[in-house]
């Protein structure tokens, strides 16, 4: 038989998909003759000998924003910091066990944070500039995972305006300095969810998927109930054997540790001790909805009078936070409802008490006051962007489902910080999902594309006008202490 060359109109025929991509690529889709001729042109240069690369362009802009990420990161990462202390002590302190002894110890905290220190220090020696130094690898790596979840979603350019927000949005460039689990958890949330949005009809990326779920759930442990939620949405999507390879993938990778923790404890326990005591700071008569720390563990007694472990203090605060819930659910309600609040909050209580605390060492007050500034405007001014881009743009429908992937990312996170507490610190994780949201200014209003809802928007902007300028009312104090004189050395109370 004859076999003929494929000629261009024969390759766009049989691959519309790859002319699709190059378009989304581009940003650029048009009716006109012209645009068509160079967009058909255009998608036979993309595939050279059956690899699809993209344009040299967006290359360049992708290692543009890497490299800039990474310069933030080690220009704060490498920066003289002062002695640790609260969490980032506990886990230097765990790390340094392990890479000596290689002992996890008792099963208080999730592990793999503390796992990933060690292995820098068995490397580098117990240095956290070593650690931190990771960390902004890390920062980078996530900058490269939202370019690629952004090019799933409408192409190169939501995918740059997205990877460049994440690179140079203040609090993760900040938090590369402190030895925290926010830097290890928000990458492996991100690849999660770039491979659900990938994993469409693809066993492997959906087990893959929950595989990062799991390590996700060991690092943080407020994940755990979100393989739940991504096999609720792949279900939706009518992909019921994915859902279960994703459920079977974070089930495999927690199993052995819950294992190991409910045998120390001789209770089920799933990850940490943490747990219960974090659901009954935010239930209980003397709630605030966030932190308080004079509220601490609540009163159990063993039966021959010797103090409780972890694990039956968690138990109890789970029992306490329940029975102050049923005796008081309206009052619950309305917690609820200031702990989404402080969870939506400029990000100023958590900073201000690490800087006064010598976290970053000190800095000049040219630097210092530009720097305080981005940071508590940072999160205000990407909801905004973040509602506009999902209910001002007139953008395509959303085929792949990645719109309603990235707001379950949200709303998980909301639901767990109701049920708990809520600090400006916990939005972290979903900040790449509405850098992701808010790109979608960038792409041209298509005919036929979501209905625009302005009264929603302007709703939605003035409530959080609203609890924004109440969180600085409230926490004003806290950041002129931190900007005054000495605050490097002030020591504000949490």
């Amino acid at each position: 038989m004859d076999e003929r060359r494929p000629t261009r109109c024969h390759t766009i025929r049989e691959d519309p998909w790859r002319v699709a991509h190059y378009l989304l690529c581009i940003g650029r889709p048009s009716a006109d003759n012209q645009c068509r001729r160079r967009s058909e042109s255009a998608a036979c240069r993309v595939r050279t000998n059956g690899i699809e690369r993209l344009p040299m362009r967006p290359q360049r802009l992708l290692l543009l924003i890497l490299g800039l990420a990474l310069t933030l990161r080690l220009a704060v990462a490498l920066r003289p910091a002062g002695p640790l202390f609260a969490d980032m002590r506990d886990y230097h302190l765990h790390a340094l066990r392990l890479a000596a002894d290689g002992s996890f110890g008792p099963p208080v905290r999730p592990p793999l944070y503390p796992l990933m220190l060690s292995l820098v220090y068995r490397v580098a020696g117990p240095r956290p500039a070593a650690a931190r130094a990771v960390q902004a690898l890390l920062g980078t790596c996530l900058c490269l995972l939202v370019w690629a979840t952004g090019s799933r979603l409408g192409g190169a350019r939501i995918a740059a305006a997205a990877a460049a927000a994440v690179a140079c949005y203040p609090s993760l460039v900040i938090y590369t300095a402190l030895l925290m689990s926010e830097n290890l958890f928000i990458p492996i949330l991100a690849a999660a969810v770039l491979l659900l949005l990938a994993g469409s009809r693809r066993p492997a990326a959906c087990l893959a998927a929950g595989v990062l779920i799991g390590l996700g759930t060991l690092t943080r442990s407020v994940l755990a109930a979100f393989p739940l939620a991504a096999a609720g949405w792949l279900i939706a999507r009518g992909e019921r054997r994915e859902a279960l390879l994703c459920l079977f993938g974070a089930l495999l990778v927690v199993a052995p540790w819950s294992c190991r923790a409910s045998r120390h404890h001789g209770r089920f326990v799933l990850v940490d001790t943490f747990s219960g005591y974090n659901f009954l700071v935010g239930n209980n008569p003397r709630a605030t909805g966030r932190q308080y720390l004079p509220y601490a563990d609540a009163p159990v007694q063993r039966p021959d009078g010797a103090p409780p472990d972890d694990a039956a203090v968690s138990a109890e605060g789970y029992r306490a936070g329940l029975r102050f819930i049923a005796r008081n659910p309206a009052c619950f309600l309305l917690l609820g409802a200031r702990k989404v609040g402080y969870l939506y909050g400029p990000e100023i209580r958590e900073l201000a008490w690490g800087y006064s605390r010598g976290a970053f060492g000190p800095l000049p007050r040219r630097v210092l006051v530009p720097v305080a500034a981005a940071t508590v405007a940072a999160f205000p001014v990407l909801c905004v962007l973040a509602l506009a881009g999902l209910l001002l743009r007139g953008t395509p429908p959303d085929r792949s489902g990645g719109r309603g992937l990235l707001l379950l990312v949200v709303a998980y996170f909301t639901a767990a910080h109701f049920l708990t507490f809520g600090e400006s610190r916990f939005h972290l994780p979903f900040v790449p999902a509405l850098c992701l949201l808010a790109a979608l200014l960038v792409l041209r209003p298509a005919a036929g594309g979501r209905r625009r809802r302005p009264l929603l928007f302007a709703i939605l902007v003035l409530l959080l006008s609203l609890n924004w300028t109440l969180r600085l009312a409230e926490d004003g104090g806290r950041l002129t202490a931190a900007l005054g004189p000495g605050g490097d050395t002030s020591e504000i109370d949490y």
